[in-house]
């Protein structure tokens, strides 16, 4: 009898403690009408009510565009390398716009390259990173011919491309004990003497790693400047940086600074097809817009 009062008085003490958290009494649900777009979730100190969700703007991919070329089948003349998202490309001078597109594609870095022709005698490549996004990909030279350049997806001139609190980071690379030149796929690395504040620094990236290049830059000493290597883990990859802090002050020699990630080159002639407008869609190019409207009286004037 005692062990049966016994057992009924734990059972009764284990369903009153359940009772005594909040979340017993203060369950809260949350719903969306259109749950393959919009997800919702509430705590228990929610309000309740009824909430709309807005879209004002869609993400869309980065695009960018080269510079204007008469023909699709003829020679550039452009030989050297660049990188995009990580993946060298190598172009010769025997290169048309048609080949250069397909090495792009062949690269598999995350960008849908393409050819627009946009009137008789004017030819572009076309960019188009695979994921939306203003951070689509990366692209930068790894020679001393600055292919990107002759293209026309950049302009002269480098700027600091990923910098902090006086300091800079190189791109991010899969392993900071390899040479740069094997993590980027490319057949003929840069190399040479780049400044780093006040000291010279001689780099190879087809035998350089980056723990090497940190331990280069060390060694040199610049004033109040230090070398280091940082590690991010995301969706369970690690991936390295070189850091520079100390000093904003760089200068290239041979694409090696650029090739890394810390340097990018000063400009590009795409930027207006992300930043530009767009006009209403229309059913014919060639048809006057007040015809393809239904206008009675179209209107006119300077824009």
């Amino acid at each position: 009898m005692l062990n049966s009062i016994n057992s009924s008085l734990v059972s009764l003490q284990g369903a009153a403690e359940s009772l005594a958290t909040d979340d017993v009494f203060s369950i809260v649900n949350a719903s969306s009408d259109a749950s393959s777009r919009v997800s919702v979730d509430a705590s228990n100190e929610a309000a309740a009510g009824n909430f709309s969700v807005e879209v004002l703007e869609l993400a869309k991919a980065r695009r960018l565009s080269s510079r204007s070329f008469s023909t699709l089948s003829d020679p550039l003349n452009l030989s050297g390398e660049f990188v995009v998202n990580g993946k060298g490309v190598e172009v010769d001078t025997s290169d048309d716009l048609l080949e250069i597109r397909d090495k792009i594609n062949d690269a598999d870095a995350g960008v849908t390259a393409q050819l627009l022709t946009v009137s008789s005698g004017d030819s572009r490549l076309i960019l188009t990173a695979d994921e939306v996004g203003s951070n689509g990909f990366s692209i930068q030279d790894a020679s001393t011919t600055n292919v990107l350049q002759g293209l026309g997806f950049t302009s002269s001139g480098t700027d600091i491309k990923n910098a902090f609190s006086n300091g800079v980071r190189s791109a991010q690379f899969l392993a900071a004990d390899q040479s740069i030149s094997e993590l980027l796929s490319l057949s003929s690395p840069p190399a040479g003497t780049i400044t780093v504040g006040d000291a010279e620094v001689s780099v190879d990236l087809s035998n350089d790693s980056l723990e090497a290049i940190r331990d280069k830059i060390n060694d040199a000493a610049p004033e109040g400047v230090t070398a280091s290597i940082s590690s991010s883990d995301v969706d369970g990859i690690t991936r390295y940086q070189l850091e520079v802090n100390g000093t904003t002050s760089f200068v290239d020699d041979g694409g090696v600074l650029e090739s890394l990630g810390v340097l990018a080159n000063g400009g590009s002639l795409a930027e207006a097809i992300t930043s530009g407008a767009e006009s209403d869609a229309f059913i014919s190019s060639s048809t006057a817009l007040g015809s393809l409207m239904g206008l009675a009286s179209g209107p006119s004037g300077t824009v």
